[in-house]
């Protein structure tokens, strides 16, 4: 009877070092996919005046134009942020809104250019009859919040809304 070969052993190590390494590549390239077709946030985080707001967000022209339409209350806590493609003079207006809200409008760099309270219209009040509530300085970013809060806040023009940029810039549309 002829003696067989023994067959070749890959350590045990090598085959365990392997399965670690394809572990970590597939955790990887799950946090990239997840990142990439998961979509925009819902929410984010931002500091303003040194207190924490957790801001709806608004990254494209649909939700943009709905904003806070038909909304009868805002905590002091809470907010909403526009997030623009790109940094220019803007004009907002309070179709559709039930509540008077403060506007505060930022630059590339999340720092106020300006801000104001915006009023509520009347009931039936034409589209050509509401106001609106320019910038005046161009802005990538307007965030509104409840009514006076600006003014509880002490905001500024030229302070810095801490915000996560990076994350709003990749989204807008």
């Amino acid at each position: 009877m002829a003696k067989s070969k023994p067959k070749p052993s890959v350590p045990r190590q090598f085959v365990l070092m392997g399965l670690v390494a394809l572990a970590v590549i597939a955790g990887a390239l799950g946090w990239v996919l997840l990142d990439r077709f998961s979509g925009p946030p819902k929410f984010v985080r931002a500091t303003i005046g040194g207190e924490r707001f957790r801001l709806e967000t608004c990254f494209d022209d649909k939700s943009r134009a709905d904003g806070m339409m038909g909304r009868d209350s805002l905590g002091d806590d809470e907010g909403m942020i526009f997030v623009f493609p790109d940094t220019r003079k803007r004009g907002f207006w309070m179709k559709g809104c039930l509540i008077d809200l403060d506007i505060v409008y930022l630059d590339e760099a999340g720092r106020v250019v300006s801000f104001t309270t915006m009023k509520r219209p009347a009931p039936g009040t034409p589209d050509h009859r509401l106001p609106n509530y320019p910038s005046y300085y161009p802005c990538r970013y307007a965030i509104e919040l409840r009514a006076g809060r600006a003014k509880e806040l002490g905001i500024k023009e030229a302070d810095l809304v801490e915000l996560p940029l990076s994350t709003l810039k990749k989204w807008a549309r």
